[in-house]
């Protein structure tokens, strides 16, 4: 819920947020959350890569991608959307959480390059937080 609470604080009066999840158990509890938060969204219990493809949106909007990075890497799933996002949301503009510590450079440089083959543009802004 972490990532998504963040999300939801960085709305603005006028933005609506639309959240993903694949767990109906954790759709729920993000759910749960959200509301607490007063946020004004909605929370879908499917695959985020599959939903965010059949969104259509006119006006701009943020992309946020928080993949499931214990059961692997995402990266081509990742530039698969970007490559999809820049045909039919061309506004759209993707951030994605990456977990720091082994092999975060590596998945950085992978994505880089997967998304550049995707979608032939390459504008990324690499930052880093720590808590």
């Amino acid at each position: 819920v972490g990532s998504a609470a963040l999300a939801a604080l960085a709305l603005r009066d006028g933005d609506r947020g639309i959240f993903f999840e694949r767990d109906s158990e954790c759709a729920a509890a993000l759910t749960d959350a959200l509301t607490r938060l007063g946020a004004d969204f909605t929370v879908e219990a499917r695959d985020g890569y599959a939903g965010t493809k059949k969104l259509r949106i006119a006006t701009r909007g943020l992309v946020f991608v928080d993949p499931p990075y214990q059961s692997g890497s995402d990266t081509d799933l990742i530039a698969a959307l970007c490559g999809h996002l820049k045909q039919y949301w061309r506004a759209a503009r993707v951030a994605v959480w990456y977990p720091r510590g082994d092999g975060a450079d590596a998945r950085t440089e992978r994505l880089r390059h997967e998304v550049l083959a995707a979608t032939g543009a390459f504008d990324v802004l690499d930052a880093h937080l720590t808590v």
